[in-house]
């Protein structure tokens, strides 16, 4: 686990401004379903080099912490600052969003940006893909990550065939798995060939349940920002109180409980109280989705 360092004045105490600093840190806490997912990126990252290497769509919910993971095991994948005066840069995970639609050139000037490549956004497709191909290799990526794989669905069948082609054609050429993330929307449009189906292996991110995992979740977190929590804090009628907010949605979670840490830290208060919750402006996922689906009856 990440723990955040915090400066103290000469009294011992932390400063307000070092704890909020503390709070807005993005410290990852690892958890077991989070664990075993970073562990099968890794069995793709070490992959021999193949003509079909190993892929992967990382399932969840929106805000359930996909792409958190995703960025952790790209940040465990950086070169060591020893490697910083070097030449040529290396990118051994690339991390990419897809574009709003499945545009395909949007795509790989994306994945050009990514590795501060140099070229122009009017190329074509076909340059593009040439540049990609011919410099991938030399700056040493390994996997690359697709963020948002979801956003394609609003296209056509075809528009949609043609970009999952295109993943198809990069890491079948390159020999490097390929891991997008999505809702579980994005599951469909991958189902519907049975290639995809099966060259991309599901992993599904969970939502946490209201167990003793969860609760170590929340108090690992609080700790990692440099807090404290009143015993009344830790109580089950707690825990269920943040996951029926939250409905266990991991980013939801941790949105919750900076603001409550957040809220804590202004008032010079260092220990977290579940009075805290009940003064927070938090809307429930479920009341957000209720008022969605509400709003959009009236469209």
């Amino acid at each position: 686990m990440a723990q955040v360092e915090l400066a103290t004045p000469a009294d011992g105490t932390t400063s307000k401004s070092e704890r909020i600093k503390a709070i807005q840190e993005q410290t990852w806490i690892d958890y077991e379903a989070g664990e075993t997912i970073l562990s099968r990126l890794q069995w793709m990252f070490e992959h021999p080099l193949t003509f079909r290497p190993p892929c992967a769509l990382i399932v969840g919910e929106s805000n359930s912490g996909k792409t958190r993971l995703a960025r952790e095991f790209q940040r465990c994948h950086r070169p060591p600052e020893s490697e910083a005066d070097e030449t040529e840069e290396t990118y051994p995970v690339v991390f990419v969003e897809t574009p709003p639609g499945p545009y395909v050139p949007d795509f790989y000037g994306g994945l050009l940006r990514a590795v501060n490549a140099a070229f122009q956004p009017t190329w074509s497709r076909q340059r593009k893909e040439t540049q990609i191909l011919d410099l991938f290799p030399r700056v040493g990526v390994r996997m690359i990550i697709v963020d948002e794989i979801h956003n394609i669905l609003p296209g056509s069948r075809d528009q949609r065939t043609i970009f999952l082609n295109s993943l198809k054609f990069l890491t079948n050429s390159l020999r490097i798995p390929i891991v997008a993330i999505g809702t579980k929307s994005a599951v469909t449009a991958f189902q519907t060939d049975q290639q995809f189906g099966n060259r991309f292996e599901p992993l599904q991110v969970p939502n946490w349940e209201p167990n003793q995992d969860y609760a170590r979740f929340i108090f690992r977190y609080v700790r990692a920002a440099g807090f404290e929590m009143e015993k009344a804090f830790t109580a089950k009628r707690v825990t269920d109180d943040i996951h029926a907010k939250t409905k266990g949605l991991t980013g939801e979670t941790v949105k919750l409980l900076r603001g409550a840490m957040y809220a804590s830290a202004r008032m010079g208060v260092e220990k977290l109280h579940p009075s805290i919750l009940e003064g927070l402006n938090f809307v429930s996922v479920r009341q957000r989705r209720k008022k969605a689906s509400s709003q959009a009856e009236m469209l």
